[in-house]
């Protein structure tokens, strides 16, 4: 498949080789998380605390920072509170994907 080359480098400044894959459409990318999240961590569906949701993706090889669920649920409290899709109506005739 195609794919895209990354230009990160890493804490003493060497390049960190990385190939990341080009979608068609956001939807197609959301497919394919989803695919990834039932496979390798199916303990993070339908799990509403943040800092668990992000352990069990870390425990099927999602993410490499020691820190990562800590800065999920660091950034999921700073949108706690804050309206949302779920006390926001949608207009009448919008399409369910909206």
């Amino acid at each position: 498949q195609d794919a895209t080359e990354g230009g990160d480098t890493d804490a003493a400044g060497r390049p960190i080789r990385q190939r990341f894959r080009n979608y068609e459409s956001l939807d197609e990318f959301a497919d394919s998380y989803a695919d990834w999240v039932r496979r390798r961590a199916p303990g993070a569906i339908g799990e509403q605390n943040a800092r668990t949701f992000a352990q069990r993706l870390q425990a099927g090889g999602y993410a490499t920072a020691p820190h990562f669920a800590g800065l999920v649920e660091g950034t999921a409290r700073q949108f706690q509170g804050l309206p949302g899709a779920q006390a926001t109506p949608m207009p009448a005739g919008a399409p369910p994907n909206a």
